[in-house]
């Protein structure tokens, strides 16, 4: 059994949760800090360590809601890494369906 585990809950404001586990939370203060998203959503990151009792810490931030025009807007966002973008000739496949 895991010693630690990183919890990152992600809320959107009509009531979705995602959720993203880290074997190590060392790494989990990094993604929390790169957190980003284009709508309101309410971002919480947990360590859990495990021992004789268990120790919970935790963080949570509001994600900032950027004014960006909708054709500059990136196509989504990854978890921990921030926008991504499609190239030209996937958006037009995805389009098509």
């Amino acid at each position: 059994m895991r010693k630690r585990l990183g919890v990152i809950l992600v809320e959107d404001e009509n009531g979705g949760i995602g959720v993203q586990l880290f074997e190590n939370p060392d790494t989990l203060a990094e993604s929390f800090k790169c957190l980003n998203g284009e709508k309101r959503q309410r971002a919480t990151m947990l360590r859990l360590e495990y021992g004789e009792k268990l120790e919970v810490s935790g963080e949570t931030k509001e994600l900032p809601v950027p004014e960006v025009p909708a054709e500059e807007r990136p196509d989504g966002w990854a978890l921990g890494q921030g926008p991504v973008t499609f190239p030209k000739s996937d958006k037009e496949h995805l389009k098509k369906k």
